[in-house]
């Protein structure tokens, strides 16, 4: 390798190494919604986990398991297949 090209490798690992610093510094990774516990008034038994709605609940629904749609599939205690 005579002096050239050497030059021109380091110049090529450079380039190459600052192009990777600038990309990794202006990536922002994706927002990720923090998860909603059961425990959060935002929380639907009817809608959410595995859509079983206990007797008491504070959404104040039928208890019960729940289908898409919000519809009731069986009254309490059910049981899931």
């Amino acid at each position: 390798m005579n002096r050239n090209q050497g030059i021109s490798l380091a110049a090529t690992k450079l380039v190459f190494g600052m192009s990777m610093a600038v990309g990794l510094a202006l990536h922002t990774p994706p927002a990720i919604a923090a998860p909603i516990s059961d425990d959060d008034p935002n929380w639907s038994c009817v809608d959410s986990g595995n859509r079983v709605c206990g007797p008491g609940n504070s959404n104040g629904v039928t208890a019960g398991c729940y289908g898409d749609g919000g519809v009731l599939e069986s009254p309490w205690p059910c049981t899931r297949t």
